[in-house]
């Protein structure tokens, strides 16, 4: 008897736990509101003072606008420097993965849906295509193993039940095809194991990216071919509002060395074998060939729902950059051949998604920093910001709603299943009106700066030149081997606005360039420098070639 003693208060406490009659909350859900429960008039969410954070856009200081290239349009005459809102309701998104809780079985789906409108969320994000397979039982690919006969196109059911002012957002991984482990066995309906020749291969022959994918090759023709027609079955069969195109971007410098691709390449510029990794003619290609892919994918989105708004992913690392210099030196740019300042202003994206995922820190403004950089350079495109839940606790994912709603960007909560460190149970409840009742949007600061080093302003790229010929078009692959000697330059480069040693001002001599590679090319020479020269091809756009890839210019400067 005197062993059970100490049991006695367990057995009470269990008792009344039993007694109590309280409904139980979905074993898959660990943030489920029961059913019939009514939300409290009151915020289950104490009110919290927001942090004082200095804001690096708030200043009384006299600010320069950046001087604009040579013959280029300023920025008050080509666009609007302060952008407005884009009209419409606040894009706030939800994002749901594939192979996490969400919409793995109908009851998923039907608890994913009353969290979705308890938080007062109006996008939903579900990924349609990962490089694990299909989330759809579909023809054409792999489908995850997630998807059964019983729910066979869980994203239709979700577009279905979907209501005004709702919409579903298909998320599609473009080139990241396989994952890098498969790649010894890949499945036999993979592209990788129907088209291997399509693959994206690195300088000296690997094909596992570093984000442990296998990608397709951006430069190789068919590639875009297959992707248009995936595309097109997954507008069709999940119908949805908008698609967000993720992973539309070269692993590094160092990758598109398919053979398709360098024969593409070679067939247009001349010459042989693959080209350098730091080849500036070979970077603008690559470059070119992704906007051709975006601009295809958006023809073929269109074609089959003529009114989604295409939107596509650009992944960001630390703070962004401060002025030209450092925009073409950064990845983004440099590295994975993301232009999507180009991209934003030739309209070929309705909106950019930049991925911020950081933990919030009060002596950082990683994500302020992001936002006002984004709202000065993406043109008519609106700005979208994914936030990483599962790096921060409430509090600190409160104040990054604040500095992202404030600036009037939108949002994406990243994820569904994992949305807030910490506990999970009831954060859907409260989190709508935790983050959603203050104003959406003020005034964006309407300036440029130029100035220090450690001056967090950012200088608004300046407009491109405007064209004067109409634009030459790229030469099929199968064609104009003749004209291997003389290179046109399509590439959607923008015109940095270096401090010149030298200005060229006679536009229309006609140089004869002959690169480091040997080829050969005919451009006008638009501005040189110590250390860089600005030249264009007749018919084509600017381009900036270091010096060290020029052996001889004749007439010589």
């Amino acid at each position: 008897m005197k062993r059970l003693l100490p049991a006695i208060p367990l057995l009470i406490l269990i008792i009344i736990v039993f007694r109590s009659g309280a409904p139980l909350p979905a074993q898959d859900s660990p943030f489920d509101i029961p059913e019939g429960y009514e939300a409290p008039d009151v915020d289950p969410f104490p009110d919290i003072a927001p942090e004082d954070i200095d804001d690096p856009f708030e200043t009384e200081r006299d600010v320069a606008p950046l001087a604009p290239p040579p013959d280029a349009v300023t920025p008050e005459e080509g666009r609007t420097v302060a952008p407005e809102r884009p009209e419409g309701p606040e894009p706030r998104g939800l994002y749901a993965r594939a192979q996490g809780l969400g919409y793995r079985t109908e009851g998923e789906v039907s608890d994913l849906l009353r969290h979705f409108r308890a938080s007062s969320f109006n996008r939903l994000y579900a990924e349609a295509r990962t490089p694990y397979g299909l989330a759809y039982l579909g023809a054409s690919e792999p489908t995850l193993r997630t998807i059964s006969e019983d729910n066979p196109n869980p994203l239709s059911q979700i577009a279905q039940e979907l209501q005004d002012g709702e919409t579903l957002h298909a998320v599609v991984s473009v080139f990241p095809s396989l994952p890098a482990v498969s790649a010894s066995r890949p499945p036999e309906d993979s592209p990788v194991a129907r088209y291997p020749e399509i693959v994206n291969t690195q300088l000296g022959g690997g094909t596992a990216a570093p984000d442990g994918a296998v990608h397709l090759d951006p430069g190789h023709p068919e590639a875009h071919e297959y992707l248009v027609e995936i595309v097109r079955e997954i507008a069709r069969e999940t119908q949805p509002g908008g698609i967000l195109l993720t992973g539309v971007k070269y692993p590094g410098s160092n990758w598109g060395y398919s053979d398709g691709a360098v024969e593409a390449f070679r067939t247009v510029v001349g010459g042989e074998g693959p080209p350098a990794t730091d080849d500036p003619v070979w970077s603008a290609w690559r470059r070119d060939r992704l906007t051709e892919a975006l601009s295809t994918l958006r023809t073929a989105i269109h074609e089959e729902i003529p009114d989604a708004t295409v939107a596509v992913l650009v992944p960001t690392s630390g703070m962004p950059p401060r002025n030209w210099d450092e925009w073409l030196e950064s990845n983004t740019y440099a590295e994975h051949m993301q232009d999507w300042i180009h991209w934003s202003r030739e309209g070929v994206v309705d909106e950019v998604v930049f991925e911020v995922h950081e933990r919030h820190t009060p002596q950082r403004a990683t994500i302020a920093s992001w936002v006002h950089f984004a709202n000065m350079n993406t043109s008519d495109a609106a700005p979208i910001i994914s936030i990483a839940g599962g790096s921060n606790f409430i509090q600190g994912l409160e104040v990054q709603y604040q500095q992202v709603r404030a600036r009037g960007a939108g949002t994406i909560l990243y994820s569904y299943d994992r949305p807030v460190r910490g506990t999970l149970r009831g954060f859907y409840d409260g989190f709508g009106r935790l983050v959603f009742r203050s104003p959406w949007g003020r005034p964006v600061p309407g300036y440029a700066l130029q100035g220090d080093p450690e001056d967090r302003h950012f200088a608004m790229m300046p407009s491109p030149p405007a064209r004067v010929e109409a634009p030459r078009p790229v030469l099929p692959f199968d064609e104009g081997r003749e004209e291997r000697e003389q290179l046109t330059f399509r590439t959607p480069t923008p015109t940095p606005s270096p401090t010149p040693d030298r200005i060229v001002p006679d536009e229309e001599m006609l140089r004869s360039v002959t690169l480091a590679n040997g080829n050969v090319v005919e451009v006008y020479v638009l501005e040189a420098s110590a250390d860089r020269i600005t030249v264009r091809a007749p018919g084509g756009s600017p381009m900036v070639l270091s010096r060290r890839s020029v052996q001889e210019i004749d007439p010589p400067l």
